[in-house]
């Protein structure tokens, strides 16, 4: 029996717009937070057939006058933590149902029966369209709640299948073995089970991992790992889904908050993140998520032991400073001797060295790795002055230091690097007597020209040369032992890869030309 007809005051073209996997979210999480997640695997049940939905629980029951306020919610007043909170959810997802999906809804409790439809309204002498209830009064009580979504589509099944599985709860087939747990984060294995169609966020963040905040799916996560927070959200209506930095900030503080044990599990899970990529570092979350974990495990030596009896083939490596030449040269000679005698071990952040990971330098060197620097032999030194002649006679002067021919050398067959500028930092200014200021530009008084960027307070001094003693062999070319020479010198100008030494090399060659 039809008891009452009530206006919504919530225009029908009010503009919102949800998507299917949106509007069904809403209904179901109506049903998740009334029952409740423990008992969400058995409390709730639903029916597809005949082109209709229905859901029901027993657990669920509500008067209809909930439905017709926004704002008016069962959990506003309560301290228990929900999916949901405004009490908007099922009359904005009604509407965009009814109207843009061309379903129709129908809700019921206890002894009534919800019909969404829509009334004609005048407001200032316009006729507009309004979202209303019919309500009726049933004669049997229904003990519980159901929602029913009528001209449901096979996809729209489908996408309905995902929505449930976009809500934490113990028997998620999502969930592999639990890791840890405590009054804010829960943390899983992915488990084998293959993410549904239709189960996905708006922003295409990469993983097989997923982050459940305030038991909602809000964003996947690059590694073998479900991860649930709870009270992590600022009241928001729409829940959007997260940004990846957003995601990791997440997983960081749970890494923080992790036993040793479970730390060493989740470390091991991701794996694939421990590689090394000093360029992409400062971008990235995960070597301090290491560090995180790392910290939780190192003051316990059962499990550093572990680790390393389980992991034996990495060698860690740290950041590394592209204007600390020594360690570039250290580094290229240590991938080097890597890639000829360990080429099975990883290379891994250094965040790994407290719980007694080598450093790949320290093991390189263990090894012998690295070839000793030697005065040259009487046949060398007689090249070495050769090749400082050249370059006197060839370079501008402002390439010129004073310590142009202290140059030694190293025997390194296998080439990881055929010289090395030993520099420091510029203390003094050196280069004064050849440049002057002319309009604010710097000018090389001996070329006559401007120097682009050059600027002699960011500079560094040359200390020394080293070059690879096969550059010096007997009888051999010394064109080549040239250029690397050369090249070492103007690096007083910067590191390799830099602006400024790559317009230092080209005024170098400039100069060349101009004197063959």
């Amino acid at each position: 029996m039809l008891k009452d007809n009530i206006n919504l005051n919530l225009i029908f073209d009010y503009p919102v717009k949800w998507g299917r996997t949106q509007i069904l979210r809403e209904f179901v999480q109506n049903f998740y937070d009334s029952i409740g997640l423990e008992k969400w695997n058995n409390g709730f049940k639903y029916e597809i057939a005949n082109g209709q939905l229905t859901m029901f629980s027993e657990d669920a029951s509500y008067s209809y006058e909930w439905l017709v306020h926004v704002g008016a919610s069962t959990k506003r007043e309560k301290k228990r933590k929900y999916a949901g909170y405004f009490g908007e959810g099922f009359k904005m997802a009604a509407l965009c149902a009814v109207r843009d999906m061309k379903w129709g809804v129908e809700a019921a409790s206890r002894n009534w029966r919800l019909v969404v439809t829509t009334r004609n309204i005048t407001v200032d002498g316009r006729e507009l369209q309004s979202l209303a209830y019919e309500i009726y009064e049933t004669e049997e009580f229904l003990n519980g709640a159901r929602i029913v979504v009528k001209n449901f589509g096979e996809e729209d099944g489908r996408i309905f299948q995902a929505v449930i599985m976009r809500f934490y709860y113990p028997q998620n087939p999502l969930l592999g073995e639990p890791i840890f747990k405590n009054h804010k984060y829960k943390i899983f294995h992915r488990s084998s089970v293959e993410k549904p169609e239709f189960y996905s966020v708006l922003i295409d963040t990469k993983g097989e991992g997923i982050l459940f905040c305030d038991y909602q799916l809000r964003a996947f996560i690059d590694a073998p790992l479900v991860v649930c927070v709870n009270g992590c959200d600022k009241l928001d209506r729409d829940r959007p889904p997260l940004l990846e930095g957003e995601a990791l900030e997440i997983l960081l503080e749970a890494a923080k908050s992790t036993s040793a044990a479970a730390a060493y599990e989740v470390l091991a899970a991701i794996r694939k993140k421990w590689r090394y990529l000093n360029a992409a570092r400062k971008h990235s979350y995960w070597p301090h998520i290491i560090e995180e974990l790392v910290d939780n495990i190192q003051p316990f030596g059962a499990l550093k032991k572990r680790f390393r009896k389980e992991f034996k083939k990495i060698y860690a490596m740290e950041p590394l400073d592209p204007e600390d030449f020594r360690s570039s040269y250290r580094r290229r000679v240590a991938i080097e001797w890597h890639k000829q005698n360990k080429p099975d071990y990883d290379l891994v952040v250094s965040e790994f060295e407290p719980i007694g990971i080598k450093l790949l330098e320290n093991a390189c060197e263990a090894a012998g790795g690295y070839p000793a620097v030697r005065k040259p032999n009487k046949s060398e030194r007689i090249k070495i002055t050769k090749l400082v002649k050249a370059a006197r006679k060839l370079l501008p002067p402002c390439f010129i230091s004073s310590n142009i021919s202290n140059c030694e050398v190293f025997d390194d067959q296998a080439g990881a690097a055929l010289g090395l500028a030993r520099l420091s930092r510029h203390r003094g200014d050196i280069l004064t007597k050849y440049l002057v200021e002319i309009k604010r530009k710097k000018i090389c008084r001996e070329c006559k020209e401007k120097i682009c960027g050059f600027n002699s307070i960011t500079k560094y001094e040359l200390e020394g040369i080293e070059l690879n003693s096969r550059l010096l062999t007997a009888g051999g070319d010394l064109s080549g032992a040239l250029a690397v020479y050369i090249h070492e010198l103007a690096h007083i100008y910067g590191e390799d890869g830099s602006g400024k030494f790559g317009r230092a090399l080209e005024r170098a060659i400039q100069a060349i030309i101009g004197r063959a």
